[in-house]
């Protein structure tokens, strides 16, 4: 999903692609890291990463509201992502 973004492009998603691995691979390709973070057992987020999450959401929602329409609205279940590359 990531090729042919220009270096620095901020990369947002949700918290289930948050990853060393993923966080990683946005490195190496010049990325910016939107990925939100996400809070594991006996590790809470600290302040400064929920406001970042709340900055990203805010992205994330007007974007996710447009497939909650379609999906709504045209009883659509799955979406297809296809590039033109």
């Amino acid at each position: 999903m990531t090729n042919g973004l220009k270096k620095g492009t901020r990369v947002n998603a949700d918290k289930g692609f948050f990853s060393a691995e993923n966080k990683d691979i946005l490195r190496k390709k010049g990325l910016k890291n939107g990925l939100m973070y996400k809070a594991f057992r006996n590790k809470h987020l600290t302040k400064r990463m929920s406001q970042f999450n709340k900055l990203i959401a805010k992205t994330r929602w007007r974007v996710e509201q447009c497939f909650g329409t379609v999906k709504r609205r045209f009883s659509y279940q799955k979406a297809s992502y296809f590039t033109t590359v």
